[in-house]
Formats: structure tokens, sequence, C-alpha cells
């Protein structure tokens, strides 16, 4: 978990870089912004994220997947809302899905997580 920690404060940081490169990789290089450059480090931000987030909770990774895309479509489109937005309804939609499955299966227990 601490190892965690660093990387998403700084990638919460770095919402400019992330809007630019949200309008397309032609207008974020007009814009001034090094779209090679930003493209691998926010892979490998993102490969240290996921490697460590699995190691940790396991391989739950519908729950990345559709939360972002989501609250883009519910119209958060700035990387300074989307990103903390993301982690706390990643987190609520795994606990609802959570809270069901034991409701539902009350003799069985489904792994969620």
């Amino acid at each position: 978990m601490l190892t965690l920690l660093p990387v998403v404060v700084w990638l919460c940081r770095q919402h400019a870089p992330l809007n630019l490169m949200a309008l397309g990789e032609y207008s974020a290089r007009q814009l001034g912004l090094s779209v090679w450059l930003w493209r691998n480090i926010f892979v490998v931000a993102t490969g240290w994220l996921v490697g460590v987030s699995v190691a940790l909770a396991g391989a739950i990774g519908f729950v990345g997947l559709v939360i972002p895309h989501m609250l883009r479509l519910a119209g958060l489109t700035d990387h300074r809302v989307l990103l903390p937005a993301s982690a706390l309804a990643g987190a609520a939609v795994l606990t609802v899905a959570d809270v069901v499955a034991r409701l539902a299966l009350s003799s069985a227990e489904l792994p969620i997580a």
C-alpha cells in the first residue's frame, strides 16, 4: 500500500499533461507537450499501479476499466476531478458488489476480491 501512495499523489498532480493528451496527440504536440515522453511516463506509472494493486487486491480489473468510462459519460472530463472520483466510485461499486454478493448467497461465499 505504501508503494502506491507516492505514485497516486504524483499522478493526481499531473492533470495538465493528462488534459492535453485527452485532446489528442496532434493537439497536445501543437500545445507544446512532449507526447512521446509523457505517454511513456504514464505507461510506466500505470503499469506500476496495476501490478501493485493486483498483487494486493486480486484480479478485479473490471472495476478499474468500467468506472472511469462511466464517469466520463456522466460529464467528468477534467482529470483533476476524474482521477480521485474514479478511485472513490470504484471503491463504492466494489463495496456494493460485495454486499449484494453476501446478501444473495448467504450460505456460500462469493469471492469478490
